[in-house]
């Protein structure tokens, strides 16, 4: 896994059944292959989603892997909306760029030694 300093934005729950949750603040946290995001706190693991928190100190692949993911979502919604050639286009070029920067993060895992 990959360690990065994060700053959690809200309260983030773990179990929505308990009052167990971590407050706002800094944390180290870890960040999987996939570009899943982690804190293990007293009480166990958080999954951090994304809005609920900002980078302070992350890697430049994972942040452009984390923003090519968010256009590709984008581009995916509105071609399934229009359906048109101008957005086909538009998705092909994104989910290309997407996919050079998910192997530029799975190059920093490798070189990391981190799989």
């Amino acid at each position: 896994m990959l360690k990065i300093r994060i700053r959690t934005l809200i309260p983030i729950r773990r179990d929505s059944k308990k009052n167990n949750y971590l407050k706002p603040g800094e944390y180290d946290a870890e960040v999987t292959e996939g570009g899943g995001l982690y804190i293990y706190g007293k009480f166990g693991e958080y999954e951090i989603l994304p809005g609920q928190f900002e980078a302070i100190k992350a890697p430049r692949q994972l942040l452009e892997y984390w923003r090519h993911t968010f256009r590709l979502i984008d581009a995916q919604a509105k071609y399934c909306q229009e359906k048109t050639y101008v957005t086909a286009c538009i998705l092909q070029s994104v989910q290309g760029k997407h996919e050079v920067a998910k192997q530029r993060f799975g190059k920093l895992f490798a070189k990391e030694g981190l799989n």
